[in-house]
């Protein structure tokens, strides 16, 4: 039997984190989150996750300076890691491509076609 997929999601906002939590496993994910930027690689050096999201908007370190931390660090620099941010487009494709980030997600898109998208990331059908 072949494990879920792991997403880790690093975001600020208790509501982004409980939607995902509670609908990406519909899709067949397996879903950990952690809730502010300090701390954060730790937690995903721990978790091993197949991809992480990382919201751009956070207090103190947004995630796409936490993404070019990770992608330095040894230890994680081999983390797909998209950013993950409700910005527009245009301002997400250049902010990955400064940090290293593997891509960017937008979070307007619906929970189908963020499935989707995860599982075509990820490359499962």
């Amino acid at each position: 039997m072949s494990k879920n997929p792991k997403i880790a999601v690093v975001d600020d906002s208790e509501v982004a984190l409980l939607v995902l939590q509670n609908r990406l496993p519909l899709f067949g994910f397996d879903v950990v989150t952690y809730d502010h930027a300090f701390g954060a690689d730790s937690f995903i050096i721990e978790q091993k996750p197949d991809l992480l999201l990382l919201d751009v908007e956070m207090p103190a370190l947004n995630g796409d300076a936490l993404c070019g931390v990770l992608k330095l660090n040894r230890t994680t620099s081999g983390t797909r890691i998209y950013l993950y941010s409700s910005l527009p487009d245009e301002d997400l494709a250049e902010r990955a491509r400064r940090c290293g980030a593997d891509g960017y997600i937008n979070k307007a898109l619906d929970m189908v076609t963020l499935a989707a998208r995860l599982r075509s990331i990820i490359g499962i059908r």
